[in-house]
Protein backbone atom coordinates (compact mmCIF):
# COMPACT_ATOMS: atom_id res chain seq x y z
CA UNK A 1 0.00 0.00 0.00
CA UNK A 2 2.81 2.21 0.17
CA UNK A 3 4.11 2.28 -3.02
CA UNK A 4 0.10 3.38 -4.37
CA UNK A 5 0.41 6.47 -1.62
CA UNK A 6 3.84 7.06 -2.87
CA UNK A 7 2.58 6.83 -6.48
CA UNK A 8 -0.39 8.85 -5.57
CA UNK A 9 1.89 11.40 -3.53
CA UNK A 10 4.07 12.25 -6.82
CA UNK A 11 0.83 12.08 -9.17
CA UNK A 12 -0.76 14.97 -7.01
CA UNK A 13 2.90 16.69 -6.83
CA UNK A 14 3.15 16.89 -10.93
CA UNK A 15 -0.17 17.89 -11.59
CA UNK A 16 0.49 20.95 -8.88
CA UNK A 17 3.19 21.50 -10.39
CA UNK A 18 1.58 21.93 -13.99
CA UNK A 19 -1.16 23.94 -12.58
CA UNK A 20 1.40 26.71 -11.18
CA UNK A 21 3.21 26.67 -14.23
CA UNK A 22 0.24 27.03 -16.30
CA UNK A 23 -1.16 30.06 -14.11
CA UNK A 24 2.41 31.50 -14.28
CA UNK A 25 2.18 31.22 -18.46
CA UNK A 26 -0.96 32.57 -18.20
CA UNK A 27 0.08 35.89 -16.60
CA UNK A 28 2.98 36.41 -19.04
CA UNK A 29 0.05 36.03 -21.31
CA UNK A 30 -1.60 38.81 -20.05
CA UNK A 31 1.34 40.63 -19.07
CA UNK A 32 2.61 40.66 -22.39
CA UNK A 33 -0.96 41.74 -24.30
CA UNK A 34 -0.37 44.94 -21.74
CA UNK A 35 3.16 45.63 -23.28
CA UNK A 36 2.08 45.38 -26.68
CA UNK A 37 -1.35 47.36 -25.64
CA UNK A 38 0.94 49.75 -24.13
CA UNK A 39 3.37 50.08 -27.04
CA UNK A 40 0.56 50.82 -29.53
CA UNK A 41 -0.68 54.00 -27.20
CA UNK A 42 2.93 55.07 -27.55
CA UNK A 43 3.18 54.71 -31.30
CA UNK A 44 -0.32 56.87 -31.26
CA UNK A 45 1.47 59.52 -29.29
CA UNK A 46 4.30 59.59 -31.57
CA UNK A 47 2.25 59.92 -34.19
CA UNK A 48 0.14 62.78 -32.52
CA UNK A 49 3.95 64.49 -31.78
CA UNK A 50 4.88 64.07 -35.47
CA UNK A 51 1.53 65.68 -36.22
CA UNK A 52 2.15 68.80 -34.17
CA UNK A 53 5.28 69.42 -35.04
CA UNK A 54 4.53 69.40 -38.51
CA UNK A 55 1.92 72.23 -37.69
CA UNK A 56 4.42 74.09 -35.45
CA UNK A 57 6.38 73.86 -38.36
CA UNK A 58 3.90 75.48 -40.68
CA UNK A 59 3.30 78.53 -38.32
CA UNK A 60 7.08 79.00 -37.88
CA UNK A 61 6.48 79.03 -34.39
CA UNK A 62 8.85 75.54 -33.25
CA UNK A 63 10.76 77.00 -30.34
CA UNK A 64 7.56 76.66 -27.63
CA UNK A 65 5.67 73.47 -28.19
CA UNK A 66 3.55 73.36 -24.85
CA UNK A 67 1.43 70.14 -26.48
CA UNK A 68 4.31 68.05 -27.58
CA UNK A 69 6.04 68.12 -23.69
CA UNK A 70 2.65 67.26 -22.46
CA UNK A 71 2.71 63.98 -25.19
CA UNK A 72 6.60 63.49 -24.77
CA UNK A 73 5.30 62.94 -20.60
CA UNK A 74 2.70 60.58 -21.59
CA UNK A 75 5.54 58.58 -23.75
CA UNK A 76 7.42 58.47 -21.21
CA UNK A 77 4.85 57.09 -18.69
CA UNK A 78 4.15 54.58 -20.88
CA UNK A 79 7.70 53.21 -21.12
CA UNK A 80 7.76 53.11 -17.29
CA UNK A 81 4.53 51.12 -17.37
CA UNK A 82 6.49 48.49 -19.91
CA UNK A 83 9.44 48.46 -17.40
CA UNK A 84 6.61 47.52 -14.75
CA UNK A 85 5.25 44.95 -16.89
CA UNK A 86 8.54 43.14 -17.75
CA UNK A 87 9.82 43.77 -14.25
CA UNK A 88 6.81 41.34 -13.31
CA UNK A 89 7.31 38.78 -16.09
CA UNK A 90 10.64 38.68 -14.61
CA UNK A 91 9.53 38.02 -11.03
CA UNK A 92 7.29 35.25 -12.42
CA UNK A 93 9.76 33.89 -14.51
CA UNK A 94 12.48 34.40 -11.72
CA UNK A 95 15.14 35.69 -13.69
CA UNK A 96 16.44 38.84 -14.85
CA UNK A 97 18.22 40.52 -18.19
CA UNK A 98 21.91 41.26 -18.19
CA UNK A 99 22.72 44.97 -18.03
CA UNK A 100 25.58 44.96 -20.69
CA UNK A 101 23.63 42.46 -23.56
CA UNK A 102 20.27 42.19 -22.50
CA UNK A 103 20.53 38.80 -22.94
CA UNK A 104 18.60 36.32 -20.03
CA UNK A 105 20.59 35.31 -17.17
CA UNK A 106 20.11 32.60 -14.98
CA UNK A 107 19.17 33.35 -11.35
CA UNK A 108 22.33 32.80 -8.85
CA UNK A 109 24.63 33.66 -11.70
CA UNK A 110 27.40 35.83 -11.39
CA UNK A 111 28.18 36.82 -14.84
CA UNK A 112 26.42 36.59 -18.14
CA UNK A 113 26.68 33.43 -20.03
CA UNK A 114 26.78 35.57 -23.20
CA UNK A 115 29.49 38.23 -22.81
CA UNK A 116 30.40 37.54 -19.56
CA UNK A 117 29.73 40.98 -17.52
CA UNK A 118 29.66 40.73 -14.11
CA UNK A 119 26.18 40.91 -12.81
CA UNK A 120 24.51 42.55 -9.83
CA UNK A 121 22.87 40.85 -7.09
CA UNK A 122 19.53 41.76 -7.15
CA UNK A 123 19.71 43.90 -3.88
CA UNK A 124 22.19 45.80 -5.23
CA UNK A 125 20.93 47.28 -7.89
CA UNK A 126 21.06 51.24 -8.13
CA UNK A 127 18.92 53.67 -9.37
CA UNK A 128 20.01 54.26 -12.79
CA UNK A 129 19.73 50.79 -13.84
CA UNK A 130 16.33 50.74 -12.79
CA UNK A 131 15.77 53.63 -15.00
CA UNK A 132 15.71 52.57 -18.36
CA UNK A 133 14.10 55.41 -20.20
CA UNK A 134 14.42 58.94 -19.97
CA UNK A 135 11.80 60.72 -17.97
CA UNK A 136 12.04 64.14 -20.04
CA UNK A 137 11.77 62.58 -23.68
CA UNK A 138 11.37 58.91 -23.62
CA UNK A 139 14.82 57.76 -25.16
CA UNK A 140 16.10 54.57 -24.09
CA UNK A 141 19.30 55.22 -21.28
CA UNK A 142 22.40 53.38 -21.64
CA UNK A 143 23.03 51.05 -18.05
CA UNK A 144 24.79 53.97 -15.55
CA UNK A 145 24.38 56.84 -17.83
CA UNK A 146 24.18 60.03 -15.99
CA UNK A 147 22.48 61.71 -18.25
CA UNK A 148 20.27 60.97 -20.93
CA UNK A 149 22.42 61.02 -25.28
CA UNK A 150 18.97 61.98 -26.60
CA UNK A 151 18.04 65.03 -25.74
CA UNK A 152 21.10 65.57 -22.27
CA UNK A 153 18.46 65.45 -19.57
CA UNK A 154 20.54 64.68 -15.93
CA UNK A 155 18.98 61.28 -14.73
CA UNK A 156 17.47 61.31 -11.79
Amino acid sequence: MAFFEEVKSKIKQTSMSTVQKTQEFSEIVKLNSKINETKEKISELYSQIGYELYRQFEKEALPEIPDIADLLSQVSDLHKTINDYQSQINAIQDSRLCPNCGAKVTPGKSFCSECGAKLLSRDKTTENEKACFCSKCGAPLETGAIFCVSCGAKIE
